[in-house]
This record gives C-alpha cells, structure tokens and sequence, in this order.
C-alpha cells in the first residue's frame, strides 16, 4: 500500500531547477538540446539577467516534466558539466 503511494505522488511531478550562466545563445542551445534528447519538457517560470566583472550573467529558473527514470540529481550533474555553468541548484515550490 505504502509503495503504491510513493508511485502515485512521485509520478511525473514537476520538477524545478535554477541555472546561473554566461555566453547566453550558446548556452541556451545546449539546453535545448539536451533537454530534447533525454525528452523533458522545460517551461521557463523565472529570468534575470545581472552584471558580473562588468559581464551579462543569467539565471533561469526551468519547470521540468519528463520521465521518471531521469532524475533531478543525474539532470544538475549532467548540466554542470557544460563550461558555461556557473551555478546550478534544485528549488523547492
């Protein structure tokens, strides 16, 4: 019974994460892409953009809705990666 109820509030629930990076179009197209490629649908619910060592910076915050079998932590760890990423974290609603 307790199993089936993990099931039922884990599935498919929204996801939020926030992004901190800079060189905006190229950035933003390694996004898309990977996105694209692990089939999650990104809405994004927040944009700033601020000014660091006289350089844009940007942060998105993403709604993500995908596949149960990728998880936020595999999704943070894997987008770190790219250069362009200052700072990535999950935020609680």
């Amino acid at each position: 019974m307790l199993s089936n109820l993990k099931t039922v509030l884990h599935l498919n629930a929204p996801k939020q994460i926030e992004i901190k990076y800079q060189h905006q179009h190229e950035t933003k197209r390694f996004f898309k892409d990977y996105f694209k490629q692990h089939d999650i649908k990104a809405n994004c619910v927040d944009f700033a953009i601020t000014r660091e060592n006289n350089h844009p910076v940007y942060v998105n915050t993403f709604e993500l809705k995908g596949p149960d079998s990728v998880a936020c932590a595999r999704i943070i760890e894997d987008i770190s990666l790219n250069r362009n990423v200052m700072r990535i974290r999950r935020v609680h609603a």
